[in-house]
């Protein structure tokens, strides 16, 4: 019993921490935004005209944001900075990608439904900056990126998108919580800004 309790592999906290971690990792922004395209892709085909759409749209959605994660290794500067340098780094490259996407959606002409997507992302990224850097109230990121993606699987996939995407908010909310990487307020901050941002977006398509 002794050796049991003292045996860290079998503790139930630290058992509890790796899959916290593993949550994390798996849940990173530009991982879920390339899950939900594809599946977007097979659900709901009407909002890609061309595998082009698809394919620039996890391009720029995804695998710029994504180079934040190698580039914060390989640039010393950014290096230095640890977390903090790359947590920049992603932000303003996410940012470089959801204006490329925007751009890219209105002249390929592709369908309003996903140039709202696309637009959504922009805007997500703009109000975390005037919510984080502006009004200097604390929202993750990681929160909004994964909440964004939650949030086209509740609209566009029904009622099972909509169990499933409350599943997935719950876990990476109880792992961000266990990993102490953001506060409950920071967290639902950050979870509230697609919703705004995608509303914002609708309403510029209304319009236009």
């Amino acid at each position: 019993m002794i050796n049991e309790v003292r045996n860290p592999a079998r503790n139930p906290s630290n058992a509890l921490d790796r899959l916290a971690r593993v949550i994390r990792i798996v849940s990173v922004p530009p991982l879920m935004v390339a899950a939900i395209l594809t599946l977007l892709w097979f659900a709901r085909p009407e909002l890609f005209t061309s595998v082009s759409q698809l394919l620039f749209s996890q391009c720029f959605l995804a695998l710029v944001p994504l180079l934040a994660y190698p580039l914060s290794y390989a640039v010393p500067a950014i290096k230095r900075k640890g977390r903090d340098g790359q947590r920049s780094l992603a932000m303003y490259l996410s940012a470089l990608g959801y204006v490329s996407v925007v751009l890219y959606g209105i002249l390929a002409h592709c369908t309003e439904g996903l140039r709202v997507i696309h637009l959504t992302y922009l805007l997500s990224v703009v109000l975390l900056l005037v919510l984080n850097k502006v009004i200097r109230v604390r929202a993750s990121g990681h929160a909004c990126s994964v909440s964004g993606p939650i949030l086209l699987l509740c609209l566009y996939v029904g009622t099972a998108g909509a169990v499933t995407g409350v599943i997935l908010w719950s876990l990476i909310f109880w792992a961000s919580l266990r990993g102490k990487h953001h506060t409950t307020s920071e967290y639902l901050i950050g979870s509230g800004v697609p919703i705004v941002a995608y509303l914002l977006a609708a309403c510029v398509y209304m319009l236009v």
